[in-house]
């Protein structure tokens, strides 16, 4: 039997949550691996409000794919924190694959500085999507 909604959107939401904890605990150590959780966390809360809308979520890494998605089935999020959402984009490749930023070393191209805004951002989206899925 599979899971009713508001339990799969649950455990996504709590995938989200964890994510956040890696992404402040490498903000200061390892930004990439900061600004990289961010994103995923993100990226979780946003399939977690697309279960609880639609049933499902589209099997992609793209939060502005995510985005659009919620609009389209009648779930827009505020538009701030809809433009979050999607400036997370940048994060998911270039932060994992060095040959992703033309021989950059992910490692060393973000900052602490980086990792703390993808971090304000995604608790921002994270807190929105949990805000709005109760509601729903």
């Amino acid at each position: 039997m599979q899971p009713d909604r508001r339990t799969t959107a649950e455990h996504w939401f709590t995938a989200a949550e964890n994510d956040l904890v890696v992404a402040s605990d490498y903000a200061e150590r390892i930004p990439s691996i900061a600004c990289f959780h961010a994103q995923q966390a993100a990226e979780k809360a946003l399939k977690a409000l697309l279960v609880i809308v639609c049933g499902d979520a589209p099997r992609t890494h793209l939060t502005s794919t995510l985005v659009d998605e919620l609009e389209r089935n009648g779930a827009a999020l505020p538009s701030e924190v809809a433009m979050l959402a999607m400036s997370l984009d940048k994060f998911y490749a270039p932060t994992r694959y060095p040959d992703a930023l033309g021989g950059g070393d992910p490692n060393t191209a973000f900052i602490a500085r980086d990792a703390r805004a993808a971090l304000e951002a995604a608790e921002l989206v994270v807190a929105s999507c949990r805000s709005q899925g109760r509601a729903a």
